[in-house]
């Protein structure tokens, strides 16, 4: 199978350092079809590497372009680029979301990838896991069939840091993880006070929860490419295969919607933006990995200890926001939703017209649960009406 290309552009400053560069892998660019991987090289770290270097992010050179994924970039009738984008087609400012990166951990050390021109991230290398992940579709359905072979970015630049990117060996028997997370040498509870015990833990299978699905890699007409390690963050399975399935599936019923009630000779593009709110900006970091969870970043002390570790920023909060756009420049069906990544079956996901209720719901709820000011994102700042 082909491995994913990506090209990642970073937009830290020259100084910026990569954070917590933890476990170095070799021959990360094979395809991660098998659950046993070897942990020979687990213990290594790799040297820090600075985040100065420039490619062409969103627009990368002999690659498909993932500008137009983003509403306002291209034109919806002939798919040429705006002047708007056509200004700055590595990180399209103005038109790819605003503000997200504030969710960034420690010194932003950010970037732009682009998975084979159908999904856009903006990917935190402290937090190995992406702020973001952008699509467009122009259906509800697609052909293809659904592989799951899950495969780490070729990018050259990152190939070289692989420590700053998601592993199969993060996933690894990540069904049989508990609700407890370690830290300072104990495992506590989620909320950070009560001692988990052998009586106390709950069971919390973890997925490699797609930030763009499946399904609208499957309507883009590349399903493959929503299956890279860039797209996926640690979901709790339930949530998962549960409502968040079931809200991904009004994604699709939108664009169905959407496309029946345009005029005739109309064609529709449905611009989706996919993103969390990580667990270390809200000030009660949980980190996650083959360790299970820890409140820290880094090698168990309980588990495995220098083989074991805790990698990922895990997301407290995930959030989609879907916008329909006509080929003749008009908006028409919207729709927004999120919900915390926790396993609370009774918790529904909250649905929202658009992207700006919905961030405003999230905003009362992070204020009243973390006492953390969250500002407000743009996500479709490229075309009015969409947020």
């Amino acid at each position: 199978m082909k491995i994913t290309s990506a090209v990642i552009t970073f937009i830290t400053a020259a100084t910026a350092v990569w954070g917590a560069t933890l476990k170095s892998r070799e021959h990360q660019g094979a395809n991660q079809t098998s659950r046993a991987g070897t942990r020979a090289h687990a213990g290594k770290r790799a040297a820090a590497a600075t985040c100065a270097g420039s490619s062409s992010g969103f627009h990368p050179p002999g690659q498909p372009s993932c500008v137009c994924n983003f509403a306002g970039a291209c034109d919806p009738s002939t798919n040429a680029h705006t002047p708007a984008a056509a200004a700055d087609l590595t990180n399209l400012v103005g038109i790819a979301p605003q503000k997200i990166d504030a969710l960034a951990y420690g010194t932003k050390n950010v970037g732009t990838v682009c998975e084979d021109g159908v999904v856009a991230t903006l990917y935190d290398c402290n937090a190995r896991t992406s702020l973001y992940a952008a699509t467009v579709i122009g259906s509800a359905t697609g052909a293809g069939v659904r592989k799951d072979c899950w495969k780490t970015t070729t990018d050259v630049k990152l190939i070289k840091h692989q420590n700053v990117l998601p592993t199969h060996d993060d996933y690894q028997d990540s069904s049989k993880h508990i609700y407890c997370f370690e830290n300072a040498g104990k495992e506590f509870e989620w909320d950070g006070v009560t001692t988990c015990t052998t009586k106390s833990p709950t069971k919390m299978p973890i997925h490699k929860g797609h930030l763009i699905a499946a399904r609208y890699g499957k309507a883009h007409g590349n399903m493959d490419a929503t299956f890279t390690y860039t797209n996926a963050v640690p979901q709790v399975g339930g949530f998962n295969s549960g409502k968040w399935r079931t809200h991904e599936a009004k994604v699709s019923k939108l664009a169905a919607d959407c496309q029946k009630n345009a005029p005739a000779g109309i064609n529709i593009k449905v611009y989706i933006v996919v993103g969390v709110v990580p667990s270390t900006f809200l000030g009660k970091p949980r980190f996650f990995g083959a360790a299970g969870f820890g409140g820290f970043q880094g090698f168990s002390k309980l588990h495995g200890k220098t083989t074991l570790e805790y990698r990922i920023s895990f997301p407290e909060i995930m959030w989609t926001a879907a916008c329909c756009v006509h080929s003749d420049g008009t908006v028409h069906e919207k729709l927004a939703f999120w919900r915390r990544n926790w396993p609370d079956r009774s918790d529904p996901v909250s649905l929202s017209s658009s992207a700006l209720p919905m961030f405003m719901d999230m905003q009362t709820e992070i204020k009243s649960t973390w006492g953390k000011a969250f500002v407000i994102p743009t996500v479709f700042p490229g075309k009015a009406g969409c947020d």
